[in-house]
């Protein structure tokens, strides 16, 4: 753990100080144009994210506190290495299951109001091709595609899903490591009582 931290913290610490001036400093002027083209592009990431936030924001706000006095841990759960990698493990895992909610919501928005696209002509180059059993598609199946940012945006939700999916799994495992190292097993079903 130390050799890690001591070879990787110092030029991570460097990286993030100089990032900020020297990366746009290397970039020509094109290729800022194009950069910003590309974030602006990728603007439903931005809408999503606020409005996530704003929501989660305003449950947090009002969100009652069942106890006027919040206790400190008991000391079983006091293991603070376990403790931050099992709660930021599941709270990044969060975050991309909430960004995939968000991106969802916008991708119907499309769905619902943006404009449909003509149907692609049928493609020729697999000529030689027949399907089984004389199968032959229904005219209606050549109908009008939906928006193109919808498809886009499913590859986006389908990524973030995927992320939500690893982080939770990898912050239940963490989980039962912590719980491992704090009550000597990975899981136990009787009920544990917390008191001050």
């Amino acid at each position: 753990m130390l050799v890690p931290a001591v070879w990787l913290l110092p030029r991570a610490v460097l990286s993030a100080l100089i990032a900020p001036v020297t990366v746009p400093l290397s970039m020509t002027a094109a290729q800022r144009r194009k950069a910003v083209a590309q974030v602006y592009q990728r603007k439903a990431f931005a809408v999503a994210g606020a409005i996530m936030g704003f929501m989660a924001a305003c449950i947090g706000f009002h969100s009652p506190i069942w106890q006027n006095q919040i206790g400190s841990m008991t000391v079983v759960l006091r293991d603070n290495f376990w403790l931050t990698i099992h709660v930021l493990t599941i709270t990044e895992s969060y975050g991309a299951g909430i960004l995939a909610v968000g991106l969802g919501n916008i991708s119907l928005g499309w769905y619902l109001f943006g404009r449909y696209r003509e149907p692609v002509a049928a493609d020729r180059s697999w000529a030689g091709h027949r399907p089984a059993a004389g199968y032959q598609a229904p005219p209606t199946a050549f109908h009008r595609r939906p928006p193109e940012p919808c498809a886009v945006l499913g590859g986006y939700i389908y990524r973030a899903m995927q992320v939500a999916v690893v982080l939770l799994a990898a912050g239940t495992i963490f989980g039962a490591l912590w719980a491992d190292v704090s009550w000597g097993r990975f899981w136990g079903w009787d009920p544990r009582k917390f008191s001050r």
